[in-house]
């Protein structure tokens, strides 16, 4: 892993600049692209997890949560999805409020098409300009947490959700509130499984 002291060289020659520079280059406008792994992130450390699962460059689930490996050896699945109402592409000033989260199934390394997570955390970076919609600012962000069972039953085969689809299935949570939700809930599966 880099970290932002480290220098880009030509040989033994020092160019000047660090991993420091091209990150401000590259993901310093937060409300873009880097929006969804600010989310991913704000999850992780609310799990009190200080590595990345998914350091390749594409996984079938985001987090794996460690926590009371009851039914699951290696820990519990969390697929992280990401949205907010002000987008920097939008030149015209406006602001969508139709919002939409991906729950598309996916073939893993045997061809199985599933959704390969235990629980969904929906993240909504509410704000529609700039200044309110600082992804750096927790209260910004609302969750909303769901397992992947209930979407299973509920959704289907749909390949995507509403959010107004989401806050009938989830109450809206805070940043502090992240991990006892996910502890509930998994612990609410486990309690489905042993009782199966």
């Amino acid at each position: 892993m880099f970290t932002g002291k480290d220098r880009f060289v030509a040989g033994t020659c020092d160019l000047g600049f660090s991993v420091l520079d091209f990150w401000q280059y590259a993901y310093s406008e937060l409300n873009s692209d880097p929006r969804d792994n600010i989310a991913e992130y704000l999850v992780s450390k609310a799990l009190e997890l200080t590595e990345a699962y998914n350091r390749k460059n594409w996984t079938l689930f985001d987090i794996l949560y460690p926590r009371n490996q009851k039914t699951i050896p290696d820990g519990y699945r969390i697929e992280v999805k990401c949205t907010g109402y002000y987008q920097t592409w939008r030149t015209d000033g406006k602001v969508s409020q139709q919002r939409a989260f991906s729950i598309r199934k996916a073939h893993d390394e045997n061809g199985v098409l599933s959704r390969h997570s235990d629980v969904y955390v929906f993240c909504l970076l509410n704000g529609n300009t700039r200044e309110e919609a600082n992804p750096l600012d927790v209260g910004n962000w609302a969750f909303y947490m769901i397992s992947t069972h209930r979407i299973n039953e509920e959704c289907g085969e749909n390949k995507s959700i509403s959010l107004q689809r989401i806050k009938h299935m989830s109450p809206e949570f805070t940043y502090a509130q992240i991990k006892r939700e996910i502890d509930r809930i998994v612990d609410l599966e486990c309690d489905n499984v042993s009782h199966s």
